[in-house]
């Protein structure tokens, strides 16, 4: 009786695995199937844009669907914007759904004639990975070491011509009740201007909460942004950090921006050396030193209070913004244009 009992039991676990095994392959073989049809309706064109994919190859069987492009592509509006990839390795594993890695290949050039931009861009290491979900895109993000990027087009395609940093990376990703945190980070960049002459080195890095975006980013996370920013968007800043030329400054706090464009909010301002940012600020634009008014100078460091960061010593003030009026404290300083969308 035993050994009947103990048969049974092994046939029905052999059942069971070769049930799991033939709907892990019909898994994967749809899987396939999907990324060859989507690759397909993305060669033959949406809404006026195109994007290729030289001599692909669909495979990584049987954990993965792996995509290699040898060069990617894209256009939209009829070829009046272009872009091409040195190509993509791509992989996405299929017990993480939704999820995509890839690896990607210089150079990129990007052509926009009608803005003047012909950029190229190169780099040692670039890697990008991306999330969706039925909704759509749901976060990405991108890693760059040795970027190096050039506008061979006229100064008013860009307000800069070149930008290099040693490393580079941006991402965005879901922080629940549709919200989502963009975060970036740049070490050592440089930008050279369009009108001519460089802007000072500097290390940078941001930590941004778009509230209350929605449930998911669709397949154009650019334009859901601007959506969302153009009905009126709040926007929590966790972190903003800035060092260059012996100036180091950081804020935080608030910002809510109207459906005109105005902004309101609070920001709390960190800096080691009030008179090495307005330096940095005249470095920059030489016309910041009679567009800050000596009061304002004197107003910060006044309403001031020291306060230990992990950047030193530093000074403390808050910055208010009502309706488009800055102020330090109860002091008026500018008022804010309306911010363009």
């Amino acid at each position: 009786m035993a050994n009947r009992r103990g048969g049974r039991l092994g046939g029905l676990l052999a059942a069971l695995v070769v049930v799991v095994i033939a709907l892990w392959l019909g898994y994967w073989y749809a899987a396939h199937a999907m990324a060859e049809k989507a690759l397909a309706r993305f060669e033959n064109g949406r809404g006026g844009k195109q994007i290729t994919c030289a001599d692909a190859i669909i495979s990584g069987f049987p954990l993965r669907v792996d995509l290699n492009c040898a060069h990617g592509g894209y256009n939209a509006h009829a070829g009046k914007i272009s872009a091409a990839l040195g190509g993509v390795r791509a992989t996405a594993p299929l017990y993480v759904p939704g999820t995509i890695n890839a690896d990607l290949d210089g150079p990129l050039e990007i052509n926009d004639p009608a803005r003047d931009v012909a950029l190229t861009a190169t780099w040692s290491a670039a890697t990008a990975t991306a999330s969706a979900w039925i909704s759509g895109l749901t976060g990405a993000g991108a890693n760059f070491t040795n970027l190096k990027a050039e506008n061979a087009g006229s100064a008013s395609g860009l307000p800069v011509s070149a930008v290099s940093a040693d490393t580079a990376s941006a991402a965005i990703r879901p922080d629940g009740g549709g919200s989502y945190v963009l975060v970036g980070s740049a070490h050592n960049m440089k930008l050279t201007r369009s009108a001519g002459g460089d802007l000072p080195a500097f290390d940078a890095d941001a930590t941004v909460t778009a509230v209350d975006v929605g449930a998911g980013l669709g397949t154009d996370p650019a334009r859901a942004l601007m959506t969302w920013l153009r009905a009126g968007a709040s926007i929590k800043i966790d972190r903003l950090h800035l060092a260059a030329n012996g100036a180091v400054v950081s804020a935080d706090g608030t910002l809510a921006i109207s459906k005109e464009g105005i902004l309101s909010g609070a920001l709390v301002l960190r800096y080691s050396n009030l008179e090495a940012l307005v330096a940095l600020a005249e470095e920059i634009d030489p016309r910041l030193r009679d567009k800050i008014p000596d009061a304002a100078l004197q107003a910060i460091n006044a309403l001031s209070v020291p306060v230990q960061t992990e950047d030193g010593p530093q000074r403390q003030t808050t910055l208010s913004i009502i309706n488009g009026m800055l102020s330090v404290g109860i002091i008026p300083v500018k008022v804010l244009p309306p911010v363009r969308l």
